[in-house]
């Protein structure tokens, strides 16, 4: 069942549509009962500036990356698909010395154009890794253009984020805005904060913060609910409907569960917390400051948790249907998955030795499967052992290095062979 989160948002979240009425250009402006004027404009400036000059430097840390580096996951004489690792920039930004996975395809593949920004269609975070589509010719550049534009690429993420998501599936269909409050970042808009930025001078905090809020929709499943580290974590399928900037960052922080190692959308991060919404706008499964905390110390330093797992389109010069996936870097590692836990309704201690002694015999290799109509286990254990235990299962869970996951008769859970590593 599909859930709309936005009716309960927009309820607790935002003010009528009075809010949105003229005011002169000599009344001061309120939010929250501070006053905004045109010394907030300089204020706004500073923070922006001073946020700039810090993802200038991030940008400039960007990993080196040559063309023989390249993952490359299709190819043709119109377009390339690679994927990108986390730590590299797609596109270098106005310092064009920064490393880019842009310069690395460029360096092997070259344009029709002879010129590398001609070669980018869309673009992934800095931290975010994934499936990266390029064109080669100018005909393809015209042709994947129209499709993001009308929204023909399917694109689909993976992402652990904080806490256990309660329902199965739901939607997340709330409008993001500039946040000039924590500028350049994003957060949800409502009515006082699109009222706010009628004080604020577009000459001096430039044009994209005062732009009008811009509908942003995403949608979820939940694929597990795992524990990393003791602690509780949902492994979601997201697809971003309609590509805003860093819309699947500011959504799960919105919903209370943002995304595992997100610095600036997660725990105590340079943007507003919860997606700029107040806690009592969060639903009732929302991942706790004290689990966030945890999940922040446990995952300090590494890659951030979110990867454009597959994307689907129509070739823009063939026409013909394209659609590509690749497993994330923090999916579990089959060839150290060991059986962690087995609760047996059976006391016989010959049993449990003899199932203890097979996970050290047998490797286990294939995906753990369970659902209500079909259930199959295969974690280590021989046919014969698998045979007897099956019928006394009460409860399975597996675990790779610092994650568990859990499989319950209400769903599926399961892991690609391909991939692998620590978060």
């Amino acid at each position: 069942m599909r859930l709309l989160w936005s009716a309960a948002v927009i309820a607790a979240a935002v003010s009528s549509a009075s809010a949105f009425a003229p005011v002169s250009n000599g009344a001061a402006l309120t939010r929250s009962g501070v006053a905004m004027s045109a010394v907030a404009t300089a204020d706004v400036k500073a923070k922006q500036d001073a946020s700039i000059e810090k993802l200038k430097a991030k940008d400039a840390s960007s990993a080196a990356l040559s063309k023989d580096d390249l993952n490359v996951v299709f190819e043709d004489e119109h377009i390339v698909v690679v994927s990108k690792p986390s730590g590299v920039l797609t596109v270098p930004g106005k310092d064009e010395s920064n490393p880019s996975l842009n310069q690395a395809v460029f360096d092997r593949f070259g344009s029709e154009s002879g010129r590398m920004d001609k070669m980018v269609v869309h673009r992934l975070g800095m931290d975010t890794s994934g499936l990266v589509v390029f064109a080669r010719t100018n005909a393809a550049l015209r042709g994947m253009n129209s499709l993001f534009r009308t929204r023909k690429v399917t694109r689909k993420y993976e992402a652990l984020v904080c806490g256990h998501v309660a329902q199965d599936s739901g939607s997340i269909d709330l409008p993001l805005m500039r946040d000039y409050e924590c500028p350049p970042f994003m957060r949800v808009s409502t009515d006082d904060h699109q009222r706010a930025l009628i004080g604020l001078d577009a000459e001096v905090v430039g044009k994209k913060m005062l732009e009008s809020p811009k509908d942003s929709l995403t949608t979820y499943e939940v694929v597990s609910r795992e524990d990393m580290d003791g602690n509780d974590v949902s492994r979601l399928t997201l697809t971003s409907i309609s590509g805003r900037t860093h819309q699947l960052n500011v959504h799960c922080a919105a919903i209370g569960h943002p995304i595992v190692g997100d610095t600036v959308y997660g725990f105590e991060g340079e943007a507003a917390a919860n997606g700029g919404l107040d806690e009592s706008a969060l639903p009732e499964d929302k991942a706790s400051a004290e689990l966030q905390q945890a999940i922040a110390g446990a995952s300090a330093g590494k890659p951030m948790c979110v990867h454009a797992k597959s994307i689907s389109f129509r070739h823009p010069v063939t026409k013909e249907d394209l659609s590509f996936e690749i497993s994330p870097s923090f999916t579990l590692e089959p060839v150290n998955v060991y059986t962690q836990k087995l609760r047996l309704r059976c006391s016989s201690s010959l049993f449990w030795n003899v199932l203890r002694a097979t996970r050290f015999i047998v490797q286990p290799r294939v995906t753990q499967q369970l659902s209500d109509a079909n259930c199959s286990w295969t974690l280590g254990l021989t046919p014969f052992i698998c045979t007897l235990a099956r019928p006394r299962l009460k409860n399975v869970s597996y675990k790779c290095r610092k994650y568990k996951r859990t499989a319950t008769k209400t769903g599926t859970a399961s892991h690609s062979a391909e991939g692998g590593g620590d978060l």
